[in-house]
């Protein structure tokens, strides 16, 4: 498998038949494997079943998959992601959340939406972003958090453990 992550798009392409291109092609359309397979031309059997197997067997194969890999790494470079302007996007949508935003009320007195001197915040996005950033960054690896030490010996863990085998979560 190691050898064909190191091959190039072309060298790739040049090891795989035609109707196992084809095969990634039409899996790239739509991510179904089975219907995939029938329409890069093997053959379905009863209820798609070979299809589904030899769907099976392409995914799981090296060759498909450095492949598959490849594609989707060179689609990056030609549109510009990187794990760099992936963490510089993440980081913008962070602040966006994290804006403090007015939380109007209606005054009956003046008949319009005023302040209310209360200010809300995208909560949910801003934590969704920070866990997609340290993600990216492999912090959320175990023992990456605390210099070494296993997830299981993290407080909020054990707490969490704890309030999950005794039924509350």
């Amino acid at each position: 498998m190691a050898e064909y992550e190191k091959m190039g798009l072309e060298e790739l392409e040049r090891l795989l038949t035609r109707k196992e291109r084809l095969f990634v092609d039409e899996y790239e359309k739509d991510g179904n494997g089975t219907q995939a397979a029938i329409r890069a031309g093997y053959t379905p059997g009863k209820k798609n079943a070979s299809a589904a197997v030899q769907a099976c067997k392409l995914l799981r194969s090296p060759k498909v998959s450095a492949y598959r890999r490849a594609r989707a790494n060179e689609l990056c470079r030609q549109l510009g992601i990187s794990p760099e302007t992936i963490s510089l996007h993440v980081m913008e949508v962070y602040r966006r959340c994290m804006e403090a935003k007015p939380v109007m009320a209606y005054d009956r007195d003046q008949k319009e939406w005023v302040e209310s001197g209360n200010y809300v915040f995208d909560s949910k996005g801003a934590l969704k972003a920070m866990e997609l950033l340290g993600k990216n960054l492999g912090m959320f690896t175990p023992g990456a958090a605390s210099g070494g030490a296993e997830a299981e010996d993290d407080p909020i863990t054990r707490s969490l453990k704890e309030e999950q085998d005794s039924g509350l979560l």
